[in-house]
């Protein structure tokens, strides 16, 4: 290692920044795991086409700006700002939950429909819980968890229901001969057996 004037550098890179900055302070693991939550749903909403497909153009522009607010109010929270809630936010709030929940009741759901519900019923459950504070939210949020977890469960259950109506039927159209000649042998025992 040879000094340069102020520098210390090593094959030409310098190492005073690295040595003068502070240690980052370590993010607590409710911070960690909110960042990673606004990860996966910035992955989800950059498939626009899909995403657009799934809820609309309006329904997606409103899950974007219900999403930037909420972003927000978070990033507060972690500087620990005041945060104040606009009703005409929590309205918006309520519509995305709304229509979230329609299409998942009404629609058939794509994994992104499926990934969005879920990360974002999170997400506003624990803005929530921090933030608003109210319980028909609260109550929303697990309504569509449940709904889009539970749809997986269901479209499989159907599919295999289908599968076995399509084998019923396909057993019902097959007739063995010896199925008719118990049919004629029936008839003839009840005939024998009317006085």
């Amino acid at each position: 290692m040879r000094q340069q004037g102020d520098k210390m550098s090593y094959g030409g890179m310098d190492f005073r920044e690295d040595i003068q900055r502070e240690p980052a302070e370590k993010e607590s693991p409710a911070v960690q795991a909110y960042r990673e939550k606004i990860k996966k749903v910035d992955n989800i909403l950059s498939y626009s086409g899909d995403f657009k497909q799934g809820y609309g153009e309006g329904g997606s522009g409103r899950i974007k700006k219900m999403y930037q607010f909420i972003q927000r109010d978070m990033e507060k929270l972690i500087r620990d700002e005041k945060v104040t809630v606009e009703p005409g936010e929590m309205q918006l709030l309520k519509n995305v939950l709304n229509e979230m929940r329609e299409v998942l009741l009404n629609k058939t759901i794509t994994p992104l429909v499926h990934d969005l519900s879920v990360e974002l019923a999170k997400l506003i459950f624990n803005w929530n819980s921090q933030v608003a504070k109210q319980g028909d939210i609260t109550l929303r949020c697990q309504n569509l968890e449940n709904l889009a977890n539970n749809y997986r469960t269901l479209g499989e259950a159907s599919a295999v229901l289908r599968a076995l109506i399509e084998k019923g039927k396909r057993e019902l159209q097959y007739r063995p001969p010896a199925f008719e000649l118990s049919k004629h042998y029936l008839r003839a025992l009840r005939e024998d057996e009317e006085p």
